[in-house]
């Protein structure tokens, strides 16, 4: 899926949490991004893929952002 998206330039977004040992929590939002580089090593049937990526965060016509950093209280 992931693959198709690089050659199709499709836009998708990315989003991790962070966690200090107090318990805050900071989500980092990237609401739109597009693959520069997509490289992957399928090495056979039922085995891990891995993909070598680059991407670039684009500027969001919705958020108006391009990272958006949200913080939780513990």
């Amino acid at each position: 899926t992931q693959a198709d998206k690089f050659k199709a330039t499709t836009a998708f977004s990315f989003a991790f949490r962070l966690e200090d040992v107090a318990g805050n929590a900071y989500i980092v939002t990237l609401p739109r991004c597009k693959y520069e580089s997509f490289v992957f090593n399928s090495t056979g049937l039922d085995t891990d893929v891995m993909a070598d990526t680059q991407f670039t965060a684009i500027r969001d016509s919705v958020t108006s952002c391009m990272v958006q950093i949200d913080k939780f209280a513990a």
